[in-house]
């Protein structure tokens, strides 16, 4: 479900490119549209982690905002550890944590 919004919302050049056969193919298929945003970068997912910083905010390129959003109620502990020691060390990479209410994610899809 989320490759299918994720291949909607991108350039008509890359659709067709996020595979489905491998959760490795898949990873990069991301990390390859994460490298093409020409402004900033919104991801949204009541259950982050770090595993989101550490694995994909260095696809996205110097200068383009990363901005993370999850939910209260459920986001990983080891999110804020990551987005701090981020802070400290890149920057040139600017990246805001925000966090909503679990209700804000619950949509019919």
């Amino acid at each position: 479900m989320a490759l299918r919004i994720a291949e909607r919302l991108t350039r008509s050049a890359s659709k067709g490119a996020l595979p489905v056969s491998s959760p490795h193919d898949a990873l990069l298929a991301i990390a390859r549209v994460l490298g093409e945003a020409a402004k900033d970068v919104l991801i949204a997912d009541p259950y982050m982690s770090q595993v989101v910083i550490n694995d994909f905010a260095l696809s996205v390129r110097e200068g383009i905002s990363l901005r993370l959003l999850s939910g209260d109620k459920r986001t990983d502990a080891d999110l804020e550890p990551a987005y701090r020691a981020w802070k400290a060390q890149r920057k040139t990479r600017p990246l805001e944590v925000r966090l909503a209410p679990q209700s804000f994610f619950m949509i019919d899809c």
